[in-house]
């Protein structure tokens, strides 16, 4: 897959291919009764800057909106898998969260460096950002999107081994495991992209023989087109073909599991509360699932267009067709609007989502449906256990929804769980949360 910027407009094609039926007299002319300048300058600002161009405008659109939302949408998802303090301590944190938040820092890594960059070289074309950064934002994009898919694998597997053989999953998914996957999905990721930041380099191309024209562009040189070719169909078979199917395989294993294990009728035979129990571990399960089928299927869609683009355009590489070049930019604004979108799936789902409205309740303030909602709650609280002895609110009793769940008993967490849900409190220090995230 080509990670480099995108590619220069279609005109500019032309222009490189204009001395090789012309002389450079006929050149010269064809600029001088085309473009009244004075000087070059003028003519370079005029064949570069394509901010009026219909594409161009649409894309910084595009851009924008992707851009904003994907900032704030994965900085309000680092703080809520955070915890409610944005503490960056990890030890505390499930191992399913520290694999989310490892997605997290890919994806804004992609918003914060890849977008920007990507967006002002198309408005214009030269590449002014230096050879540096025309290494580091190809590689930045390549890493963070290796890293991105394979992080969903290690969540696949970890779901997987939950549901089929959950004593063993919390006996090996340990954070302290969980963190060393991070490490070598990074490292990973950085030795299969190396070759991205190795050929990548900024150059100048004389666009007109004659004129004083250089265009400043930066891409992938290789040594033999071969090696290109053979080193983009790898990484769509490493990156995509083989963690999309797998991934997406282990999700229909863990979704049948699921639904065979609550029709399968082995807890129907215990007490009330341990069956409330179980379906609530049960309903966590299904959550996560179906964040992890979201996650792989969002990723497909996103950047399979991508993909296809880059390795037809290396079977075109001497004449590119003009509607495949004008198609390329949309493309990889696809692909990098993945990272915006990852946070709409595992952000908003299950305790993660109780979470984020409680983070809103108290940067925006209640809305008048949670303020009648808290003028309630000491009702609520009244009510009668199943020995008709009231309950009795105190600083240590289910006012504090969860924060002191171990000193409750069963029948009152269970009380005080359901009613924080329903109220959408900041339960999510308490036991519930436990029960869906490490279930």
């Amino acid at each position: 897959m080509n990670l480099t910027p995108d590619q220069p407009p279609t005109q500019l094609y032309d222009l490189q291919r204009e001395p090789q039926n012309k002389s450079s007299s006929s050149s010269a002319s064809f600029f001088n009764s085309t473009f009244f300048f004075q000087d070059n300058a003028a003519l370079e600002w005029q064949l570069f800057l394509t901010i009026r161009e219909p594409g161009t405008i649409i894309l910084t659109v595009l851009y924008s909106i992707s851009f904003l939302v994907g900032f704030f949408g994965n900085v309000m998802s680092l703080k809520v898998l955070l915890g409610q303090h944005g503490s960056v301590r990890l030890s505390g944190v499930s191992a399913t969260r520290c694999l989310l938040i490892n997605l997290a820092v890919c994806d804004l890594a992609v918003v914060c460096v890849c977008m920007p960059v990507t967006l002002g070289h198309r408005i214009y074309t030269p590449w002014i950002y230096g050879d540096f950064l025309c290494r580091a934002v190809p590689f930045t994009q390549a890493v963070s999107v290796s890293a991105s898919v394979l992080s969903i694998t290690v969540i696949s597997i970890s779901r997987y081994y939950a549901v089929h053989s959950p004593l063993q999953s919390r006996a090996y998914f340990t954070r302290r495991r969980i963190l060393a996957s991070v490490t070598i999905v990074w490292l990973v990721s950085s030795v299969i992209c190396m070759p991205v930041a190795i050929v990548t380099r900024r150059d100048e191309v004389a666009l007109i023989d004659g004129l004083a024209i250089v265009l400043p562009v930066c891409g992938e040189v290789w040594p033999q087109p071969r090696l290109r070719q053979v080193y983009n169909v790898l990484l769509f078979s490493a990156l995509y073909c083989l963690p999309v199917t797998f991934n997406l395989t282990l999700a229909f294993l863990t979704c049948r599991r699921l639904r065979s294990s609550a029709t399968d009728g082995r807890f129907t035979e215990l007490d009330p509360r341990s069956q409330a129990l179980h379906e609530t571990r049960l309903q966590g399960r299904r959550q996560i699932a179906r964040m992890v089928t979201a996650l792989v299927l969002l990723f497909a869609l996103s950047w399979l267009p991508m993909y296809v683009t880059d390795i037809w355009l290396d079977r075109e590489l001497r004449h590119p067709p003009d509607w495949l070049l004008q198609t390329r930019p949309f493309a990889q604004w696809l692909g990098l609007t993945n990272s915006s979108l990852n946070p709409f799936c595992y952000c908003f789902i299950g305790d993660l989502h109780r979470s984020a409205k409680a983070l809103r309740l108290r940067l925006l303030g209640p809305s008048p449906a949670s303020a009648l909602a808290l003028a309630s709650l000491p009702k609520i609280f009244n009510l009668q256990n199943q020995d008709k002895s009231p309950v009795v609110a105190t600083d240590s009793s289910p006012n504090s929804c969860g924060e002191d769940a171990g000193s409750l008993n069963l029948s009152m967490w269970w009380t005080q769980s359901r009613t924080c849900e329903s109220l959408s409190l900041p339960y999510h220090l308490g036991m519930t949360e436990a029960i869906t995230l490490d279930s």
